[in-house]
């Protein structure tokens, strides 16, 4: 998993290299994506074939119906993963600042309040920009999608080597639950790719404890600075590697001078990783990590923290009533870490100070993204949840636990089931991509989609579109400008009228669906 990790991570790089320097184009992005990964596939070909030959499942029912459980909901987040995107951020920018990358054929500063993301390290953007390249947005959704299986091996392999197979199937069990795992394994967001480098860090660092070897901090640094260039807010997961540094040090008798000196490397490391991403964004905004600290993005303290109450009371909401539900089994878990921490072992005790940090974490950044920006600490939660159930030493406890992660999974994908029907006929070839667009997306909320063709029909190359109070632009398919001083011919409007200050200017097509008007110059 390691290599397969910083195989992405330097392919990123080579991308965002590309873009800088102007060869953003598709064949070049094809080019080097099939070259690189065949290179890569062919060098760890041995380890890949000795892995796959190692694995042994055990002969238990109960080991396959849980496997079976996970199973059936990727098969059923695959199928939300094979219709049109439809998710609000994929979209605006998650897609779109690709799509524009690739018609420059260069990565650039957007002017404008509405692309100010173009500024921020944009991995997963990257690798979007080559999923476009080969195809429509679903391949960009699918190599989301196959991140969110990665995680769950991950979780698998990991609580295979330091506990059992019973704790590891558990746990990717548990993970599977969380309705915004599986909504975001059928979206072309982000966020998913950022839990996997978060969780190869913490799985480096936990071999960093057990086997004493400085290589693995160093691992561990080099992969959230990964998750960094991913979503810059990946920086502030310092706030739990720090202290593990120094319960590892503390364990393992480090002096206070290799403490010191270990957590400084590491905190160098993962800083310096997105380094160039912040170069770029310092020289066209001024500010290296822009938007942040901005009146676009601000940022402040979040004083709740020192109140217990308060901060009791929105971790409380996080767990049962974010908009991005996270599975209840955490909170069932929650009074059994208190009641039975004196019999954790050391292993245990890891994963229980991530947790605590991560929620430490979580909760001074941005609070924006819901149980999104708690997904990346998920599989570390899911983990200690699987240990707990597998060490209770009472077996009607850990029956009644079992059961009500197995009632949960059925009702995700039973959830999820029912909020994926709706892909089948566009996916089956029943339903056009246009009609289904036309009936899904959410025109009073920023979306834009040609549903009846007008603009494909009339909008020519030589043309361009000034684009008025548009948001989600992603299915945005003729030129087109946001910047009023640049040269454009015609001037769409959405949600609105056309300013007082454009005169002469008349009105050739609306859209009530799209709440879209057309205006040319008279």
């Amino acid at each position: 998993m390691f290599q397969l990790a910083f195989l992405i991570g330097f392919f990123s790089y080579i991308l965002y290299f590309l873009g800088i320097f102007g060869f953003f184009y598709k064949p070049v992005l094809i080019f080097a994506a099939i070259v690189y990964f065949s290179a890569g596939f062919i060098s760890f070909f041995p380890q890949i074939k000795n892995f796959l030959l190692s694995i042994k499942f055990p002969k238990s029912k109960i080991f396959f119906f849980f496997l079976g459980l996970i199973i059936i909901q990727i098969l059923i987040n695959f199928v939300g993963t094979l219709g049109p995107e439809l998710a609000f951020d994929a979209t605006w920018y998650h897609l779109t600042l690709p799509k524009i990358f690739l018609s420059a054929h260069k990565i650039f500063h957007i002017p404008g309040g509405l692309f100010y993301y173009s500024d921020m390290p944009n991995l997963g953007e990257l690798l979007y920009a080559v999923s476009l390249s080969f195809g429509s947005e679903i391949i960009a959704k699918i190599v989301h999608f196959v991140f969110g299986i990665l995680i769950i091996i991950a979780i698998f392999l990991f609580g295979k080597k330091y506990f059992n197979k019973n704790i590891a199937i558990i746990s990717a069990l548990v993970l599977s639950t969380n309705l915004v795992f599986n909504w975001e394994s059928i979206t072309a967001y982000t966020d998913l790719i950022r839990t996997l480098f978060e969780f190869l860090a913490f799985w480096a660092i936990f071999d960093f404890q057990m086997l004493k070897q400085n290589k693995y901090l160093y691992l561990s640094a080099i992969l959230l600075g990964f998750a960094a260039c991913v979503k810059v807010l990946s920086i502030v997961s310092l706030i739990i590697f720090i202290p593990l540094i120094f319960y590892i040090g503390q364990k393992n008798r480090f002096s206070i001078r290799s403490l010191i000196k270990h957590v400084l490397i590491f905190s160098i490391i993962t800083t310096c990783i997105p380094i160039p991403w912040f170069i770029v964004s310092f020289l066209h905004t001024g500010n290296p990590v822009y938007p942040f600290f901005t009146v676009t993005y601000p940022i402040g303290t979040n004083i709740n923290l020192l109140n217990p109450l308060n901060f009791l009371k929105d971790v409380w909401n996080l767990l049962t009533n974010s908009a991005d539900p996270i599975s209840p089994v955490y909170i069932g878990i929650l009074p059994l870490v208190v009641i039975f921490y004196k019999k954790f072992s050391l292993k245990s005790k890891t994963l229980l100070i991530y947790c605590c940090f991560a929620i430490i974490a979580w909760y001074i950044t941005p609070q924006t993204g819901g149980g999104r920006f708690f997904l990346p600490f998920l599989p570390v939660f899911s983990l200690l949840c699987g240990y707990i159930v597998e060490n209770l030493p009472s077996k009607k406890l850990k029956k009644i636990l079992i059961y009500f992660v197995v009632i949960l999974s059925f009702i995700s994908i039973g959830f999820r089931g029912i909020a994926n029907i709706k892909y089948i006929p566009v996916i089956t070839g029943k339903q056009s991509k246009a009609d289904f667009l036309a009936k899904n997306l959410n025109f009073s909320f920023g979306d834009f989609y040609d549903t009846d063709g007008f603009f494909k029909k009339h909008i020519g190359q030589k043309d361009r579109v000034l684009l008025l109070g548009f948001h989600n632009i992603f299915y945005v398919d003729f030129p087109f400008t946001l910047d009023q001083n640049d040269k454009y011919n015609y001037i769409a409007v959405q949600g609105g009228s056309i300013p007082k200050n454009f005169k002469g200017w008349k009105k050739i097509y609306e859209n009530k669906l799209t709440t879209v008007t057309l205006y040319a110059k008279n």
